[in-house]
């Protein structure tokens, strides 16, 4: 999903709730509010251009992610807490 840097949508995270086998991400002119655990656990790329916040989600699961691209990002810290990996 991209859209107009001037025209910033907000959606909410629980519309990815049922999208379990998502693998593929892209958002642009984004802004996601809600609880990061409702992205797919099967994600592998996120593309996320104007990453809104200052640290990724503690609660997005990244056991999957192979690639994160935050370009323009608002990222001044990876994690507010240390990551384990299960």
């Amino acid at each position: 999903m991209k859209l107009p840097r001037n025209n910033t949508k907000c959606l909410s995270t629980k519309a990815f709730k049922e999208m379990k086998k998502l693998r593929l991400l892209q958002l642009a002119g984004v802004q996601l509010v809600g609880d990061f655990k409702y992205l797919s656990k099967d994600l592998r790329w996120l593309c996320w251009h104007g990453f809104p916040l200052a640290c990724i989600p503690t609660n997005l699961y990244q056991g999957s992610l192979v690639s994160i691209e935050l370009e323009n990002s608002n990222v001044n810290l990876l994690w507010k807490e240390a990551q384990v990996l299960i």
